[in-house]
């Protein structure tokens, strides 16, 4: 940081342990304290603030100078932007969790941070968000490194199973607990889902056959403890406790490896969602399975599902026959 006053220097130190805490990757880390760092040296530089004193305004006056002044590509702006916003975010929760302990009960302060917006990126580009797609052979090959029945290979198969049935991300499988997995009245089953950016678990998938299966199998291995977590750790040292998103990252990592596969979590989100285009559902039931927060975002992860396997127009039927249309009666008389 340039010139950080000493509050400034532990709030950010408290920052990134809270980072490493929630097992946030270092390269995660690394590039919001990058971005941290170069909004406090613009504020430096260009006002008579720095990181503890400043206001969203000035996140627009950088989010500006970024783009006219130095010519910044708007990509990396938006991820500095996260950053920071991340930053003041957490210390948001911090003075709630203060009003909390003093008055006894749950205080929620507003967040004017998150009411700046990102740069918008035209998706013209299709380049922009691309993610291998994984085929169909793939996926069950990725399935084929964990067929057995040891514990291991039955958790790791329904981590899988949550990211190509559910389109889950990481930080959404680590959140689920046991009593999330349920039955609603008309007898579906769902998961209930604490999205990202959520403080609650407000989102719910419905349970297809297949993971509803792997799911049903785990639990019926998975040690009884009194941790809530679904997904547990089966080590020797933390065996019981609730498992990292770095074990989740690298469980996927090590089944994509035995595979012989190149790819991440991420990637089987992309093709979950994919997939969910692919078999003809709607928009909107896409954009609540993907958990997005508008139709825009939803179209990142769209990747051209080839208009020559299933042409649009083939779908347009209107009851007629798709031969012998000239039978279907005779054309009035007056007709020439």
């Amino acid at each position: 940081m340039n010139n950080p006053n000493a509050r400034g220097l532990s709030l950010v130190s408290n920052w990134m342990d809270h980072m490493k805490e929630r097992d946030q990757s270092k390269h995660t880390i690394d590039i919001y304290s990058r971005g941290l760092a170069r909004f406090n040296a613009w504020l430096v530089n260009n006002t008579k603030h720095d990181i503890t004193d400043a206001d969203p305004s000035h996140l627009k006056e950088f989010r500006k100078s970024m783009i006219n002044v130095r010519n910044y590509d708007a990509r990396s702006i938006n991820v500095w932007m996260s950053g920071i916003k991340n930053f003041y975010r957490w210390w948001i929760r911090k003075d709630e969790e203060f009003a909390g302990n003093l008055s006894g009960e749950v205080v929620h302060l507003p967040n004017p941070w998150d009411k700046v917006k990102s740069i918008k990126i035209s998706r013209d580009n299709h380049n922009i968000h691309k993610r291998h797609v994984l085929s169909d052979e793939e996926v069950r090959a990725l399935f084929k490194t964990c067929s057995g029945d040891k514990p291991k290979q039955l958790r790791d198969r329904a981590i899988l199973g949550m990211c190509v049935f559910g389109a889950l991300r990481v930080g959404e499988i680590w959140r689920i607990n046991c009593g999330d997995v349920c039955t609603k009245e008309d007898g579906r089953g769902i998961i209930e889902i604490q999205s990202k950016g959520s403080k609650s678990k407000s989102d719910s998938i419905v349970l297809s056959k297949p993971l509803e299966e792997m799911i049903k199998e785990w639990r019926a291995v998975r040690d009884k403890t009194h941790e809530p977590a679904l997904f547990i750790c089966l080590d020797r040292v933390y065996r019981g406790d609730r498992i990292s998103t770095r074990s989740i990252r690298q469980a996927i990592k090590d089944r994509f490896q035995q595979a012989g596969i190149s790819g991440s979590p991420h990637n089987l989100r992309h093709t979950a969602i994919t997939n969910a285009f692919r078999q003809g559902g709607s928009i909107y039931q896409i954009k609540i399975f993907a958990r997005v927060s508008s139709y825009e975002d939803l179209l990142m992860y769209y990747h051209e599902s080839s208009n020559a396997e299933k042409p649009i127009e083939y779908s347009i039927k209107y009851g007629l026959p798709e031969e012998g249309i000239s039978r279907l009666g005779n054309s009035p008389a007056t007709e020439n």
